[in-house]
Parts: C-alpha cells; sequence; structure tokens
C-alpha cells in the first residue's frame, strides 16, 4: 500500500468510530428499511412525472415516527428553513440556492405516501462529522417546506420540458460529473 492509504484507513477508522458512537447514544424504536426502493408520481400541469430512489435507511423513532436518513460522506446539505423557501422566487437560481437539492423532499414524499398516519421527517447524515442535518433546516413546518419545494419542483419540471424555454447551464453547479455537460459549450 502506498503510503497514503495508510492515512486514509485511520482517517476511516476514525469517522466510523465517531459515527458508531453517535448512533449508540441516539434514540431508535427500530430499523424498518435499509437501501430500499420506493417510487411515486408528480403530477405537473403538462404530465405524469414518475420518480425512483433508493432511501439509505428509514427508522422508527421512540415517538412512533418515521426519520428518513441519506447518508452523505461529501458535502452534506439540506434545503432551506421554511422561511427561506417562503421567500424563494420561482425562478432557477431562486431554486437552486433555497432547495439545493430535492433528494429529501422527494424521499419524505414516498414515505408519507406509504406510510400515510406516520409523522415523517427527512435528514441528511454527515458522516464525516457525525451530524444529522434536518429537512427542512431547523426542522420547523416541513409539511410546508415539502410543498413548498414539491412548488419549486414542479416549475423545474414544466421549464424542463417547455420546447419554447431554452436550455442554459446553472452556474458553478458540479458540470464536471453532468453528463450532459457537452450541450452547454
Amino acid at each position: 500500500m502506498r503510503s497514503d492509504a495508510f492515512i486514509l484507513e485511520d482517517v476511516l477508522k476514525v469517522r466510523l468510530g465517531r459515527f458508531l458512537d453517535a448512533e449508540g447514544k441516539r434514540p431508535l424504536a427500530e430499523i424498518v428499511a435499509l437501501e430500499e426502493g420506493f417510487a411515486g408520481a408528480l403530477d405537473v400541469a403538462g404530465g405524469v412525472f414518475q420518480f425512483t430512489c433508493r432511501i439509505d435507511r428509514l427508522d422508527r423513532e421512540e415517538g412512533g415516527g418515521l426519520l428518513v436518513i441519506d447518508y452523505k460522506t461529501g458535502a452534506a446539505q439540506a434545503p432551506a428553513g421554511p422561511d427561506a423557501l417562503d421567500a424563494m422566487d420561482m425562478t432557477r437560481d431562486s431554486i437552486l440556492r433555497a432547495v439545493r437539492s430535492f433528494q429529501l423532499p422527494i424521499y419524505r414524499r414516498f414515505v408519507s405516501e406509504r406510510f400515510p398516519d406516520a409523522k415523517v421527517r427527512a435528514a441528511v447524515y454527515d458522516l464525516r462529522e457525525p451530524a444529522m442535518l434536518d429537512f427542512p433546516r431547523g426542522g420547523k413546518r416541513p409539511d410546508e417546506a415539502s410543498a413548498r419545494c414539491d412548488e419549486a419542483l414542479a416549475f423545474i419540471l414544466r421549464e424542463i420540458t417547455d420546447p419554447a424555454v431554452p436550455f442554459t447551464r446553472s452556474p458553478g453547479r458540479g458540470c464536471e460529473w453532468c453528463p450532459f455537460k457537452l450541450l452547454c459549450r
């Protein structure tokens, strides 16, 4: 092994140790699902859009509610809080700043549809810290935040499918990993 691999191994051991210590302190009734597929649809003016996803973990909390967990080893971000989502304009740039990723709102939506009687919350679990970042940030008014994210997603889907709206890239957004980056040049 190269010398940097030894350092990486030590870093991984420390981070996983911190994660396991934190998990041991977190109250939990049961693990409901691990790496389970969920699916659903979003009915937007102009069509029905089907989504599928694989949720990292779904826990039943001691109070009976469900917690959707998405593990992150890199940059962990959750959508903004309800006030910022309320103030968001329906433009790509404003949505990008406030929502950042539709992953947690979509996960929360699908789990709520499958378990309609449960209180569902969602969080990104930053494995580097370890720390959970709630959706929405601050954990306040999740139903309102989810509804606002649904509106933003509907806006984006309508824009994507509208032939009258020219394709433009969003500046500074992970273009190096995008499979369509050549379209932007």
